[in-house]
């Protein structure tokens, strides 16, 4: 971890737990990427009352503008002085031979379900700011667990710089 990152996760954290209007349950950093990096996780999969609510599309598309919004507050932040054209680097978390956890209600509602949709509309949301370039490492879900990490890191490091990027790894807890 570069020392002036240190401060990232909590900065989106804490922005993102005042939009959404929920208890932080806190964000992890990556530790393999060169950049400052976040993995959230959105919501707990086997609390029926979460699903129900963010499988409302209205529901999740607030939930990519929170997370929207604290990742463009960081990059600001940051980067105030830095270059004019940020870079979003964006995983969408599990594929289909590593589902990530399941819905004990819904098997076909497993964390892919949810988070490749939450990645389409953070996709669609930061595409249209100005000064902002999204990568997606991956936009479907097909990939194996070992395969995944080594491919996220190795792209992300290669796209990003550590002085004008951010890394998010999207999961469901």
């Amino acid at each position: 971890i570069v020392p002036e990152t240190r401060q990232t996760p909590a900065e989106i954290q804490e922005d993102i737990a005042d939009l959404i209007e929920r208890r932080d349950k806190g964000i992890a950093v990556l530790r393999d990427t060169e950049m400052p990096s976040v993995l959230i996780e959105s919501f707990n999969i086997r609390n029926r009352e979460q699903v129900k609510v963010y499988d409302d599309p209205r529901q999740l598309e607030g939930l990519a503008r929170a997370y929207a919004q604290g990742i463009i507050n960081y990059l600001h932040r940051a980067n105030g002085r830095g270059p004019k054209v940020h870079k979003v680097i964006i995983d969408n978390g599990h594929g289909t031979k590593d589902p990530g956890a399941l819905n004990p209600d819904d098997k076909d509602k497993s964390e892919t379900y949810f988070v490749t949709r939450l990645h389409r509309h953070l996709v669609r949301i930061l595409k249209g700011n100005p000064g902002i370039e999204v990568h997606s490492l991956r936009y479907t879900d097909d990939a194996s667990v070992r395969a995944r990490t080594r491919f996220f890191t190795e792209n992300a490091n290669r796209i990003g710089d550590p002085d004008d990027s951010i890394y998010v790894s999207l999961h469901i807890e």
